[in-house]
């Protein structure tokens, strides 16, 4: 099959987040009917022998196609990495996805990321259906990040979008120099960073983003956080009832003992289904 006639969905891990990448990899391919045109391409930060080989097994559970990227990581040699108190669960591969257009297949117009500490609820096919309108990137909101704007100097009438769900029109980006301008924006303004790739995309795409419904990125605060009482809160409360992804954000993770997120069971039910999968094709 073509790659025109695939569903392109992308992501970036390193060891330590193999096995949510995994929980991520059934859960979006558990629920489309689909798989079999959906092509997954990982951009491997250090993912190791044995855990490749358990995610080519959900693969191909599915009968879909899963592909590992190596990169050229010395883009990236000093980049800016947070030590606050949000930061110690972010690494170095979080900037892997700037890489992304350059590094799928050419022929590919567009694709969607979607980072791995994220259980996928709906059909994510759908989101091919939306027009870009000649913008980048389509992303939700960020939920809070108000202070951001003014950090990066973002006008007021413009949003500060979460990065962690990102359909991306490649050829644009690729034309625009996006990778450049973003990894440049970065080094030269360290004093201003706080969420790592995340504010040096907003700082050059926040007049080129289409808005995504906060269903395609649910994200924790939305359930612990006071909601805004103007039309975007009515937007969080949809997705909060009905998310389409659930996206895991801050340090707070589903497999941590304490975590409180409401969706963290459904987290543990794929991850018993990815075990179920691995053991039944490579018994102990």
């Amino acid at each position: 099959m073509e790659q025109s006639n695939y569903y392109t969905v992308t992501s970036a891990a390193d060891d330590n987040y193999a096995e949510c990448l995994g929980v991520t990899l059934i859960s979006l391919l558990n629920n489309t009917g689909q798989a079999r045109r959906i092509s997954v391409q990982i951009i491997d930060g250090g993912i190791s022998a044995g855990n490749k080989e358990n995610l080519r097994q959900i693969a191909d559970y599915f009968h879909t196609n899963i592909n590992f990227i190596t990169i050229d990581r010395s883009l990236f040699n000093h980049i800016y990495l947070a030590e606050h108190e949000d930061s110690h669960h972010i690494s170095e591969t979080a900037y892997y996805r700037l890489l992304l257009p350059h590094v799928i297949d050419p022929s590919i117009e567009r694709f969607l990321y979607i980072d791995c500490d994220a259980i996928i609820k709906t059909d994510v096919t759908a989101l091919w259906e939306q027009e870009l309108d000649g913008a980048v990137l389509a992303a939700a909101e960020n939920f809070g990040g108000v202070e951001r704007r003014s950090v990066l100097d973002i006008p007021y009438s413009y949003g500060y979008f979460n990065s962690g769900i990102l359909m991306i029109n490649a050829r644009q980006w690729r034309e625009s120099r996006i990778t450049e301008k973003v990894v440049s924006f970065i080094k030269n303004n360290e004093d201003k960073m706080y969420y790592h790739d995340q504010d040096g995309l907003n700082a050059i795409l926040y007049s080129q983003r289409k808005e995504l419904h906060p269903r395609w990125n649910t994200m924790t605060s939305m359930f612990t956080d006071k909601l805004p009482a103007d039309r975007y809160g009515k937007k969080v409360i949809e997705a909060i009832s009905s998310p389409a992804i659930v996206h895991f954000t801050g340090p707070a993770k589903p497999w941590h003992l304490d975590c409180p997120h409401p969706y963290k069971h459904e987290y543990k039910y794929y991850l018993m289904f990815f075990q179920s999968i691995v053991q039944t094709v490579l018994p102990n």
